[in-house]
């Protein structure tokens, strides 16, 4: 009985877990301007290493060319 127990809390666990990362919008940790201004990239998600082992961060880009966004949120790299 404990080991269902068991089974059933870590798959709730990581069901919460996929939900929260899958619903959740990354964070902007870097925007960066073209010379004459006319484009800004922002490259958004985890910068840092995952500490957890099975666990990967994903970075995300998004393009504006003179105001107008022409890419959001498109996959750039991962790592785990």
């Amino acid at each position: 009985m404990k080991l269902i127990l068991l089974v059933v809390f870590a798959a709730a666990l990581i069901g919460g877990v996929l939900i929260v990362r899958t619903t959740s919008q990354p964070e902007v940790f870097l925007t960066t301007t073209s010379p004459n201004g006319n484009y800004i990239v922002g490259l958004a998600g985890r910068s840092d290493r995952p500490k957890l082992p099975f666990v990967s961060h994903e970075v995300r880009f998004s393009v504006s060319k003179e105001g107008k966004t022409s890419a959001t949120n498109n996959y750039f790299h991962s790592r785990d």
